[in-house]
């Protein structure tokens, strides 16, 4: 994965940004895609309300150029979460899970058409029961015991499919912390 930055983050060193990235492009990609991923990643001033926004650059059929504008203001979780959440974005529409259509506000989420909504979730609303119980519902059951980092890539997994975002990106950012040796 090539990546190349334009800006200063006020808080937090571009080397760091840059190891999250390649570790969160490891983890999602796969090794043949991950050396295919090119990332422009600009720190600058956001609207309030963005802390990212990920765009592809190259064709909207095969995407593997992408422009990550980050918020240069964020403390060190916010980025590090933010940047997973975008790596996310790249995955997906490197992997044509996603796909925007130009003309409209509408997008193609694995194969299905629909609205571009953003979605607000109480996190609060859920516990680790209801999805144990949705996975016995799919027949997938709780899995094999594994090794602690394989059940807490896992776990990172259910929560995003479950749309359980922010203890999914908790869970993420501390996983890359111990991982990359960083301290808050």
């Amino acid at each position: 994965m090539q990546i190349r930055t334009e800006g200063i983050p006020d808080k937090e060193t571009r080397r760091l940004c840059k190891q999250a990235l390649k570790f969160y492009g490891k983890e999602l990609l796969g090794p043949r895609l991950f050396k295919n991923i090119k990332i422009h990643l600009v720190f600058e001033d956001l609207p309030n309300k963005f802390n990212a926004m990920c765009n592809w650059t190259d064709d909207n059929h095969t995407c593997r150029e992408f422009l990550i504008s980050v918020n240069k203001k964020l403390n060190r979780k916010t980025l590090l979460i933010t940047l997973s959440h975008e790596m996310i974005h790249v995955k997906q529409f490197a992997k044509r899970e996603l796909k925007d259509y130009l003309c409209s506000d509408k997008v193609k989420w694995k194969g299905e058409v629909m609205a571009q909504v953003y979605v607000d979730v109480d996190l609060d609303d859920f516990d680790d029961d209801e999805i144990r119980e949705e996975y016995e519902a799919r027949g997938l059951g709780d899995g094999p015991s594994e090794s602690e980092e394989t059940e807490t890539l896992k776990r990172i997994h259910h929560l995003m499919r479950f749309n359980k975002r922010e203890e999914a990106y908790n869970l993420m950012y501390d996983y890359v912390r111990n991982k990359l040796g960083v301290a808050v």
